[in-house]
């Protein structure tokens, strides 16, 4: 799938704009609790059928129901559900942070050796040595 942006408009809405705007922004949001209770209830099925929906799913799970909506059409409707799908599976990503725990390198020398960043070298080094000692000691 494409990646996806987000462009931001302006616009002067008129006063009178202002109530169908909520009614259709009442039904989107309808729309999207829909999504979140289907995903939902099959990502927690008691069988060994579990997973989150994909846009596609959730596209045809919402077919045909434009037509009980007044103010939002049927590609509204899949806009949401894919964008829906595509922010769950945004959320279950690991973020792309540093790691703390490094392999190899217990926590506990990890956070003395960022403690330490700021100090001269052979002070730093010093301290390092005493505490991978000490972690030594107390694993053997």
């Amino acid at each position: 799938m494409p990646p996806s942006f987000t462009r931001t408009l302006k616009f002067k809405v008129r006063s009178e704009a202002y109530g169908w705007l909520d009614a259709a922004a009442i039904e989107v949001n309808q729309v999207f609790n829909y999504a979140n209770e289907a995903s939902w209830l099959a990502a927690t099925r008691t069988d060994l059928k579990r997973k989150w929906l994909s846009g596609f799913d959730l596209c045809n799970l919402t077919s045909g129901s434009a037509r009980y909506f007044e103010r939002i059409g049927a590609d509204t409707i899949q806009r949401v559900c894919t964008e829906y799908a595509q922010k769950r599976v945004a959320a279950k990503r690991r973020p792309t942070v540093a790691p703390l725990a490094l392999p190899g390198i217990s926590s506990a020398a990890l956070r003395s050796e960022i403690a330490l960043a700021g100090q001269p070298r052979r002070t730093a080094l010093a301290r390092m040595d005493t505490v991978q000692s000490r972690e030594c000691e107390a694993s053997g």
